[in-house]
């Protein structure tokens, strides 16, 4: 009798021993991750990836989340997609880590302007959302790529996925607004920047697409009034600044043109279409040696911008005007080479 009792206890021993060792490894792990969620929330991003560095294998799955997250942060997007991969490896049809791989290659893209990465960002999206047809983010994320891209066809295709499967949206109507507008659908583009403005009054992007609804529909009155409207609500906005000041432009009305400009320029000093704009007026108001220092700008910024330095160039050259023509030779030289 007493001998089964022995084995008995020794047999519930014998079970609990691997128990207690579980729980104690799995408190650990636990205590791991809570550090590794605080040092993340603290910002320390390079502590993060040092305390993790070759234990992604014993690393519970939300560590390995921050560790992800820590290098985006970084703006170390390679490093983050390989972090992302590896946790895709794990749970292959775990949706998040499609859609949070294509939010890493479409920052890669921006970083690196490589094609490729789009295509990538474009593939993960499409298989978040196939895993997972009710998750959201990843259609919006598509639609916002289609409409920054120019890509007009896909981006009303997806648009209009979005409204049939979730609804109307303030960002859905914010898209195609612009994807209406740059198509040429004059009375959708009017219809839907309306709403747009409507949802987001404070969004001046929208207001410009709407004027350029009129424009297309030949409203030349109702564009001004937009175009002149939102450069005064919105003078930290650079888009609308240098939108509006390309409409004065085309008007002939080239001071107006230049304080636009310069607004843009004031909320970014490297804006290439603004530094080319402000040029342009300056040099039709008469001010070439003023117009100069932003033609210099504009071609540093972006080589194409050549094209209009080499017909201000030229122009001097046509009026006589020698002095400044030997100095914008020069600069033109300069910025070719």
């Amino acid at each position: 009798m007493k001998l089964k009792l022995l084995l008995v206890l020794f047999f519930f021993l014998m079970l609990g021993l691997p128990a207690k060792a579980s729980k104690k490894f799995i408190s650990s792990q636990d205590k791991k991750t809570q550090k590794i969620e605080s040092l993340y929330s603290s910002k320390k991003y390079e502590v993060v990836v040092d305390l993790l560095a070759g234990q992604w294998s014993s690393a519970s799955a939300k560590s390995l989340s921050y560790l992800a997250n820590s290098f985006s942060a970084l703006e170390q997007y390679s490093q983050q997609i390989k972090v992302l991969e590896f946790l895709k490896a794990k749970k292959p049809n775990q949706y998040i880590w499609y859609f949070k791989l294509g939010v890493a290659y479409e920052n890669l893209h921006k970083q690196s302007s490589q094609k490729k990465y789009k295509d990538s960002a474009t593939k993960n999206y499409r298989k978040a959302m196939e895993i997972n047809p009710k998750f959201k983010p990843p259609y919006t994320k598509l639609l916002a790529m289609f409409a920054r891209d120019r890509n007009l066809y896909e981006g009303r295709t997806m648009a209009s996925v979005i409204l049939t499967q979730f609804g109307a949206s303030p960002e859905v109507s914010q898209n195609l607004c612009k994807l209406y507008s740059l198509d040429g659908y004059i009375q959708e583009a009017i219809t839907n920047c309306s709403v747009a403005i409507q949802d987001s009054p404070a969004l001046g992007d929208n207001h410009m697409y709407l004027a350029n609804a009129f424009l297309d529909k030949k409203d030349k009155l109702t564009a001004t009034k937009i175009f002149s409207k939102a450069a005064k609500n919105f003078p930290k906005s650079e888009f609308v600044q240098v939108t509006t000041g390309d409409f004065n432009f085309s008007e002939k009305l080239y001071r107006a043109a230049c304080k636009n400009y310069k607004a843009a320029l004031k909320v970014n000093e490297k804006s290439e279409q603004a530094h080319v704009g402000r040029a342009q007026c300056l040099f039709q108001l008469g001010k070439p040696g003023v117009a100069l220092s932003h033609y210099i700008q504009a071609c540093k910024i972006n080589s194409k911008f050549i094209k209009e330095f080499k017909v201000a160039t030229s122009r001097l050259l046509t009026t006589g005007q020698n002095k400044f023509y030997s100095r914008y030779e020069n600069s033109l030289y300069k910025c070719h080479n």
